[in-house]
């Protein structure tokens, strides 16, 4: 049986060769599945002992894609640049998390409480964050297009220049965000919460409730947002 330390020696050793060899494929395919089981069952330790080998292993991307972490609680968790695309994260706690740069392609994380996590530069694209908290989140420059955010709280949150295009928004709570430059290009906006948001070179698009929306310039002071609104029928924003 291969042990982990192997699988990295083999790897590295044929990485120059033809990657399209049917023998480095299977061993590639073997390289992941271990990793997956080895990088999971290193997370179930506890927070604790998962960053400390995080401090160790900084050159590993932790392979987490399509784990079940449903429910866990993995407050201050240090997750950078993990591969959780897949993963089942339905009321999982990641409270002050590191997962900045972290790849979440379709995770399923309803419910979950990303409260004050760092979020920068994440890949969320279809993620599921339905009824999830995300306030005071650093979302800045993360990709949001096609998530599902609905009922999603956002309060606080930090999404400058993030991109949500084409993003389910309906009914989420974005009062006081910061969404300066963030692209909504074609997303639902339906009931969404925008008092005291900073609004400043937003990309809108679509309906925007504007008697729920205080616009805020970069420097606190009243500014008029640089966005477009589209109207309904009758001609009205």
């Amino acid at each position: 049986m291969l042990t982990w330390d192997v699988i990295i020696l083999l790897d590295w050793l044929f990485r120059p060769y033809n990657e399209n060899s049917l023998f480095l494929i299977s061993l590639k395919e073997e390289v992941n599945a271990i990793a997956d089981r080895h990088h999971l069952n290193l997370l179930k330790k506890g927070v604790s002992a998962w960053n400390d080998w995080r401090e160790k292993r900084r050159d590993v991307q932790p392979q987490l894609n399509g784990a079940d972490l449903s429910g866990a609680s993995l407050q201050r968790a240090n997750l950078t640049r993990a591969n959780l695309s897949g993963a089942q994260l339905n009321a999982a706690d990641f409270t002050e998390a590191q997962i900045s740069k972290a790849y979440l392609i379709r995770a399923e994380a309803s419910g979950a409480n990303l409260s004050a996590a760092n979020l920068s530069g994440a890949d969320l694209r279809e993620t599921t964050l339905l009824q999830a908290n995300l306030s005071h989140a650093d979302l800045s420059r993360a990709n949001l297009s096609l998530a599902n955010l609905r009922a999603t709280n956002l309060n606080a949150a930090d999404l400058y220049m993030a991109d949500l295009s084409a993003a389910d928004l309906s009914g989420a709570n974005l009062s006081e965000a910061d969404v300066r430059g963030a692209d909504f290009n074609h997303a639902d906006l339906s009931g969404i919460h925008l008092d005291a948001a900073r609004l400043t070179g937003a990309r809108l698009t679509g309906p925007l409730p504007l008697q729920d929306a205080a616009f805020i310039g970069s420097d606190g002071s009243s500014a008029t947002a640089a966005y477009e609104v589209s109207t309904n029928a009758a001609g009205v924003p």
